[in-house]
Order: C-alpha cells, then structure tokens, then sequence
C-alpha cells in the first residue's frame, strides 16, 4: 500500500515547477511586447 503512492511529486517540487513556468511566461510576454 505505501509503494502505490509515489512520493516523488511534492508540494516543493510542484511549486519550484509552477516557478520555472512562471519565469518561461514572463521571458515570453516580455519579447512579445
């Protein structure tokens, strides 16, 4: 039952994710204005 749910994903890893998306759509919104 504990192998079934992986612990790779967590909330540091999803929130430094959510970050890079972030920096990649500020790069992006300033090269297009």
């Amino acid at each position: 039952m504990e192998n079934s749910v992986p612990n790779e994903i967590t909330y540091s890893n999803i929130l430094e994710a959510f970050v890079m998306l972030w920096n990649c759509f500020s790069l992006w919104w300033w090269n297009l204005s």
